[in-house]
């Protein structure tokens, strides 16, 4: 049923988008072939091209790629990260706006129960992204681990827990700041939203132990992920706690992750098992290899009245979609039986593509061997650089690490030769990493050159 319905929604949105906005008829126009000729959702997908910042807002003005007299009605504008230099732009309608206040307040509910917990929000995103919820209190701290400990201490008391949404990096730096302080989570209910960048089950497992959560436990606090995109949404896909338990099922057997991946190649990074709402987004996998499955993630905004309707918008990510069938034998394998702990479709996300650094060599696969042992992970910040042209990868030590350069060094070194084998690791003082002044979170830091 909410296939059908989406299928129906996408090509409303189809047709809203050929009748109000030029740019698009005009990048159809070009692929030389009729609007015409787009008659079901399989036409489409064959039929109309696809989206980047290329083609949509490095080309055409906002009048151009907007509903005629929309940006009138604008309540909100969402940039996105700008990496590479090239910005877009999300934008909300003082309608839109309403309603993602209530989805908002309803995904809050529906997964840590905020109107039976007094609950404290406190969003250390960079400055730009905000929640409104009215069913919790809300800090905005942005990039600021003394404000978000200030408030976590000063207000233990008062809440019976707490969400902290933020990036890994940034999360990284604020745990790191904790145990300097000597500020401790025992005792505390402890949520984790984590978005801008993908992270391993090492890091989740790092993650859980410092903040005193039992990540096998049915009631432990959720640390889970969710994945944005300026132009479309800050949470088109997210985890839930089935799909947290089946990728840490795969995590921790080869077999499961052979199938997720669609090879038998290991050790491989486990992708991210995500859900989303196929009533706001049609999800696609363009140019899926017959082997692996995984093919270049393209989505299409179903909103009825969008200010900016994109169709076909190509993220740059590497995704594979998963039929219910197969869904189903999973769950029923590694998790509960029957489809109930999957009621929304699901896809797995390997990350930008760009981000492949040899073969099939990830650098979320650098990231989480990082992670591999708490003593190790103790001492750097979680930022490193490849740099694939001189076969290097340079470790930052965390601020006030007294472990040698070279120490470290060879530790990781060991650690990264079955990916790697041809790279040589450096080791550098928190002050003198190369990239540090790339460092602010405010932005998204570059690991891969």
């Amino acid at each position: 049923m909410l296939e059908s319905m989406s299928e129906r929604a996408l090509m409303h949105a189809f047709e809203r988008t050929t009748r109000e906005v030029s740019a698009y008829r005009t990048l159809f126009a070009e692929t030389g072939r009729s609007t015409r000729e787009v008659t079901d959702v399989s036409s489409f997908r064959r039929l109309a091209p696809l989206l980047g910042k290329h083609n949509t807002f490095q080309r055409f003005g906002l009048e151009e790629l907007t509903v005629p007299g929309s940006l009138t009605q604008l309540a909100s504008v969402l940039t996105s990260s700008g990496q590479g230099g090239r910005f877009a732009f999300g934008l909300s309608t003082r309608a839109m706006h309403q309603r993602a206040q209530a989805n908002i307040e309803f995904a809050l509910q529906l997964n840590f129960q905020v109107d039976e917990r007094p609950t404290l929000l406190v969003n250390c995103l960079p400055m730009g992204v905000h929640f409104s919820a009215g069913n919790c209190t809300v800090a905005d701290v942005s990039v600021r681990e003394d404000m978000a400990l200030a408030l976590l201490e000063k207000f233990k008391e008062r809440y019976a827990q707490f969400i902290i949404a933020c990036d890994p990096l940034f999360l990284k730096r604020l745990l790191d700041e904790a145990r300097r302080r000597g500020f401790g989570f025992e005792g505390m209910r402890t949520h984790l939203i984590l978005g801008e960048e993908t992270f391993g089950e090492n890091f989740r497992s790092y993650v859980g132990r410092a903040l005193h959560v039992e990540l096998e436990k049915a009631d432990h606090a959720l640390l889970g992920s969710s994945m944005g995109v300026g132009e479309l949404g800050l949470n088109l896909f997210f985890e839930t706690r089935a799909a947290i338990r089946l990728r840490r099922a795969a995590f921790r057997t080869p077999g499961l992750l052979a199938e997720l991946l669609g090879r038998s190649a290991v050790p491989e990074s486990v992708p991210l098992v995500f859900c989303y709402s196929p009533l706001q987004y049609s999800v696609e996998s363009v140019g899926a290899d017959g082997v692996s499955g995984f093919g270049q993630l393209a989505i299409s905004t179903l909103s009825p009245d969008s200010p900016l309707p994109l169709l076909r918008y190509a993220t740059g990510d590497s995704v594979r979609l998963i039929s219910r069938e197969k869904l189903d034998a999973w769950a029923s394998r590694f998790l509960t039986p029957g489809s109930a702990a999957f009621p929304l479709p699901v896809v797995l996300i390997r990350g930008r593509e760009a981000d492949v650094i040899t073969g099939q060599t990830h650098v979320s696969e650098v990231k989480d061997v990082l992670y591999t042992d708490d003593d190790l992970a103790h001492e750097i910040s979680g930022a490193f650089r490849v740099t694939v042209c001189q076969k290097t990868v340079d470790v930052q030590l965390r601020k006030g690490s007294m472990v040698a350069p070279e120490t470290l060094a060879t530790r990781v070194q060991s650690l990264l030769v079955p990916m790697l084998p041809d790279f040589t690791v450096r080791a550098w003082r928190y002050e003198q990493f190369p990239f540090g002044m790339e460092l602010d979170y405010e932005r998204k830091f570059k690991y891969l050159a």
